[in-house]
């Protein structure tokens, strides 16, 4: 059955989201071990969405290779109804979703989204350049203002990553704001240090529009 989610309804869709979202904590049998972060927020409707199977995952851009690659890293979900969310990180991304710069370090980049499993594969599906409004799945929302940072090796002084992080953070995992156009990077997307880190809490909106969501340069 097809369900249209309106704010009235949202139990409905985030109760599928959060129950099926990014694979089973318990999947096989085997317990994934103390959460390294979790992501916490809640899910805003802000137009009505479409969805036969809705699920959330971290989108994780790979820009330093030619072509850009966009790849995801599932992760447990769990969560408390209608509308609040929790996404734990028990693990680090793959090496595939790192960006290697270099002498400048690596880091991993995503945001998270939420999309329509069409295909029914447990994965977010893209074409068409790596474009998150070209996802295959169909991409019900996302939240464009806030970025998950993975470090496997501390950001040195002095780096392209300490300006584009605003500091030099430890190895591990980060949750970032996004700073549009600033100017102290070129008039380009860059990120900057929550100082409540991840007790923050994000927003992920759902709307049928991609217009509603203005994604960082580095989905683009």
């Amino acid at each position: 059955m097809r369900h249209t989610v309106l704010c009235g309804t949202l139990a409905l869709l985030v109760a599928v989201f959060l129950a099926s979202a990014c694979g089973d904590p318990q999947e096989g049998g085997t317990y994934p071990g103390e959460p390294m972060a979790t992501i916490r927020g809640w899910v805003e409707v802000v137009r009505p969405v479409e969805s036969e199977a809705p699920r959330a995952c971290l989108l994780w851009s790979v820009t330093s290779s030619s072509p850009d690659v966009l790849t995801t890293a599932d992760s447990p979900v769990s969560g408390s109804f209608p509308a609040r969310f929790e996404i734990d990180l028990v693990r680090p991304p793959p090496d595939s979703a790192l960006n290697d710069l270099g002498s400048d370090g690596r880091v991993g980049l995503s945001v998270v989204v939420a999309y329509d499993d069409r295909d029914g594969d447990g994965r977010v599906t893209f074409c068409e350049e790596g474009d998150p409004g070209q996802c295959e799945d169909g991409l019900l929302g996302g939240c464009p203002d806030h970025a998950v940072v993975w470090l496997p090796e501390e950001v040195r002084p002095g780096t392209y990553l300490e300006q584009f992080l605003g500091g030099t953070p430890p190895a591990g995992y980060h949750l970032m704001e996004v700073v549009r156009a600033n100017p102290d990077f070129g008039d380009r997307d860059s990120l900057r240090p929550l100082d409540a880190g991840f007790d923050t809490e994000i927003t992920i909106i759902l709307s049928d529009q991609e217009s509603d969501f203005e994604w960082p340069d580095f989905l683009k």
